[in-house]
């Protein structure tokens, strides 16, 4: 009796911890709606603090009370939108960053209309002439808000934004071109990630990127041609031969000038790259401007000679040139092997 007394004892006094061991863990409460707002619109006040750690640190607590929401009051997301818009061109660097790192849950989180009126918003800072002192940090809020963009966003707001983007590359280049820097990396970026959303939109991009080559400014020229690159993978079939007999053409036209020859070289070795097989249909054209080219820019004159009369500018030219001739011709040999 004792035994079994003790055995039902000792169950007895553990049957409550069996019971807490098994039982399923409390769920964590979600706090309130009011409450996120209340917090929210305090970080708001906050953005435009005196101090700047402050201001910082509104934003960094921001971003942190828009994660833990699902649904944002339309009349909240467009305080929120003017601030962080507003924050871009606040004087200190940090405060630009987390401005930006903000702008992706923004864009993650608002609704639709809210997406659309931050994409053009920074559309057209960067495409305004005025706007010269923080246009870098507008192009990498606007490449941030691209990434973060939802399928069905992106598809929607491409055309939109390119207009923007083809307003700023149309205009006349002042100083280092920095405006059509930035427009060309963000249209790059955006025909990489969109490029089929934009069909509408082939006509008025090619002849304004091919004008781009022909500029005085090396860094634009390149761009200019990164961006034809990503377009040609993209294009329909008779747009692409109009592409790459207009680019062809121009090279013939100035093989002897080694400078402006480059970024057109270029566009063609980055043609070859995107469009893979197409290329094959054209290497009668291709071929011949490759060579061509080589031959003008004295691949084959002896290198003590050529020394004798080049500048070292030139000289760099013309290894820049042969560089991407090569990658031409690499890409032709690996996608194109039997023509």
């Amino acid at each position: 009796f004792h035994s079994f007394h003790s055995f039902q004892s000792f169950h007895s006094s553990r049957r409550p911890l069996l019971l807490a061991s098994t039982a399923s863990p409390a769920r964590p409460t979600r706090r309130p709606k009011n409450m996120s707002s209340v917090l929210i619109n305090a970080c708001l006040k906050n953005t435009t603090h005196h101090d700047k750690d402050t201001r910082y640190m509104a934003t960094h607590d921001l971003i942190s009370e828009l994660e833990k929401m699902d649904v944002l009051d339309a009349s909240l997301q467009v305080q929120i939108r003017k601030a962080i818009i507003a924050q871009l061109d606040d004087n200190i660097k940090d405060v630009q960053t987390i401005a930006v790192r903000c702008l992706s849950t923004l864009v993650r989180k608002f609704d639709s209309t809210q997406v659309a009126d931050i994409v053009s918003k920074l559309g057209s800072m960067i495409s305004d002439e005025k706007q010269d002192a923080n246009r870098d940090v507008y192009g990498i809020g606007l490449r941030t808000a691209i990434e973060a963009l939802k399928p069905q966003d992106g598809q929607r707001l491409a055309g939109s934004l390119t207009k923007h983007l083809l307003c700023g590359l149309r205009k006349k280049i002042t100083g280092e071109g920095s405006m059509h820097s930035v427009c060309l990396d963000i249209l790059k970026e955006l025909l990489a990630r969109l490029g089929s959303a934009l069909a509408e939109d082939y006509g008025a991009i090619t002849p304004t990127l091919l004008s781009l080559l022909e500029s005085k400014h090396a860094p634009i020229q390149k761009r200019a041609s990164f961006a034809l690159g990503e377009l040609a993978r993209h294009l329909p079939e008779d747009s692409f031969r109009k592409l790459v007999k207009d680019v062809t053409e121009r090279i013939n036209i100035r093989k002897s000038m080694l400078s402006r020859n480059v970024a057109l070289i270029q566009t063609i070795s980055l043609i070859c790259q995107s469009a893979g097989v197409r290329v094959g249909r054209y290497l009668q054209t291709i071929v011949p401007a490759l060579d061509g080219t080589f031959d003008a820019s004295g691949a084959k004159v002896k290198e003590d000679s050529r020394d004798q009369i080049s500048s070292e500018e030139e000289e760099n030219a013309r290894v820049e040139l042969w560089s991407n001739c090569l990658q031409a011709y690499d890409s032709i040999i690996r996608e194109c092997p039997v023509q």
